[in-house]
């Protein structure tokens, strides 16, 4: 279990992930402040997860984190602490972009962050519903 939990490949996912996107931010063409959308669209994923995990794979044994479990007394304390987390990460992140901008940009394709999402969603919506 600590083996695994601890490979190459679970510490790159849980651990270099954050400061890898940190950075991407901080210093990727376009970089914009986070907004209450993303706080809770982030709530969101949050909630659809917690509820996979509750209702699926704990009850199948399979046990991935020991204190988000319902059988623990601490469940809603570490809910409640991972969405303070959240709000902090969100705060903190926008604290660093802000004071970032003297920091040289890299270059990319010019691509709206707030349209990509719709235009993706239009063309899949006009590829099922058009014949």
């Amino acid at each position: 279990f600590l083996a695994f939990n601890f490979g190459f490949f679970m510490t790159n996912i849980h651990i270099l992930n954050l400061p890898l996107a940190l950075v991407n931010t901080m210093i990727g063409d376009g970089a914009r402040l986070f907004r209450s959308a993303d706080l809770y669209a982030s709530y969101v994923i949050v909630a659809l997860y917690s509820i996979l995990y509750l209702f699926c794979l704990d009850r199948l044994g399979l046990h991935f984190y020991p204190m988000f479990t319902a059988r623990s007394n601490t469940c809603a304390l570490s809910f409640g602490l991972l969405l303070a987390l959240y709000y902090c990460i969100l705060t903190g992140a926008n604290r660093v972009i802000s004071s970032s901008s003297n920091l040289p940009r890299w270059e990319t394709e010019s691509l709206d962050v707030e349209i990509a999402p719709l235009v993706f969603l239009k063309a899949i919506a006009t590829a099922l519903f058009t014949q």
